[in-house]
């Protein structure tokens, strides 16, 4: 994978940038809706029951990314009985995947910034977006290495952003989140997937036909 110092400091910019509206909404009180937030008093927010469930089958659904990357770890190992002869991206994003479900259980769970736009339960980050996010763009680079075709790849790049962009809207529509949750969501998923691949690729090496390319 080439420029992967870029990808790296993508990541910890993403990851600034979260900071950054966390801080802001933290200092905001429980609805962020001040001056600081004027974005979230652009949408009337309705609860809709079922882009809600639309959008819970699509992050449950994401998770069958993870379901591959344990599938080709568990492949390589019994193939070569060595853990680190498994590709370092697996090993990786199984790093990231635990640390994105940590995540997870802490913002929904432990701290609680501010309120959902029609619930007294924790809203930002949007905890759907950033997962589905990180899983849906990391998961698309464990699928192209079976997809030889690049047009193909491309279009599945295509369709894994379209989906990525859907995500967040969907959560506004459905009156679950305020657009700044779904926008630190991003940031975070951004940030998980940046860093994963930044740190999940190596030079290749002659002899290797693994999954690692070039930086």
């Amino acid at each position: 994978m080439r420029h992967l110092k870029l990808y790296k400091i993508l990541g910890i910019i993403f990851i600034f940038a979260f900071t950054v509206l966390f801080l802001m909404h933290a200092m905001s009180g429980t609805r962020p809706t001040g001056s600081l937030f004027l974005i979230n008093g652009a949408v009337e927010y309705k609860e809709n029951h079922t882009i809600d469930v639309i959008s819970d089958l699509m992050l449950y659904a994401s998770f069958g990314f993870v379901a591959l990357a344990i599938v080709l770890g568990i492949m390589q190992l019994v193939k070569n009985k060595s853990l680190l002869k498994v590709e370092r991206i697996i090993i990786v994003f199984g790093i990231f995947t635990v640390i994105a479900l940590a995540l997870w259980i802490l913002f929904d769970k432990i701290i609680c910034v501010s309120y959902r736009p029609l619930a007294d339960e924790s809203s930002f980050p949007s905890t759907h977006v950033f997962v589905f996010t990180f899983f849906v763009l990391t998961g698309k680079v464990f699928v192209s290495r079976f997809i030889k075709n690049s047009t193909i790849n491309k279009l599945i790049t295509i369709i894994a952003i379209v989906l990525v962009i859907l995500m967040p809207v969907l959560r506004v529509m459905a009156g679950q989140h305020y657009i700044t949750d779904t926008i630190g969501g991003l940031e975070l998923g951004l940030a998980l997937y940046f860093l994963t691949v930044g740190f999940g690729f190596k030079k290749q090496n002659e002899n290797n036909n693994s999954l690692e390319e070039d930086e």
